[in-house]
């Protein structure tokens, strides 16, 4: 079994490599915060996933970033 990552701090840096714009500091990325397209387009980029898969996993399990990652790794089995 894979383990969940847990998104802390380093996300910030992977954040702004992938969008430059998504730069929220560190304690505001507890959350993905789908109403911010440059944040949701490099939180979809962490994840591998599609902003409309992003948009449906924040819908059925909210925002914490772990409980999304855990979300999209079980849709595919």
């Amino acid at each position: 079994m894979i383990a969940t990552p847990h998104f802390g701090p380093p996300v910030q840096q992977d954040l702004e490599q992938i969008v430059p714009d998504a730069a929220a500091p560190a304690d505001e990325l507890s959350a993905v915060r789908i109403s911010d397209a440059a944040e949701a387009k490099a939180w979809s980029l962490l994840f591998g996933c599609t902003l409309p898969e992003l948009e449906a996993a924040v819908a059925a399990v909210g925002s914490d970033p772990d409980r999304i990652q855990d979300y999209l790794g079980k849709r595919s089995h």
